[in-house]
């Protein structure tokens, strides 16, 4: 974190009285408490993604001549019409 930054968050809490002290506290925390639920949602989201995605399975590779040919064979008897 910047130093500068950290000084200047220092002096603004040095500069507030208790009850604003202690309600940047709660917010803080109420922050926190927001970033780890957010945190644990994506966590779910991506183990159950990940789970979907473990039932994928690669698609045959398919040779659309031959299964043409297949097919004019089997529905007329030859397959030589190229």
């Amino acid at each position: 974190m910047n130093m500068a930054l950290r000084e200047e968050a220092v002096r603004m809490m040095d500069a507030l009285p208790d009850d604003g002290i202690r309600a940047t506290i709660l917010y803080m925390s109420e922050y926190r408490r927001k970033q780890e639920e957010e945190k644990k949602r994506i966590d779910q989201n991506r183990a159950a993604f990940d789970d979907l995605m473990s039932f994928c399975r690669p698609a045959p590779i398919r040779d659309e001549k031959q299964e043409l040919a297949e097919s004019r064979e089997e529905r007329f008897g030859h397959a030589d019409i190229d």
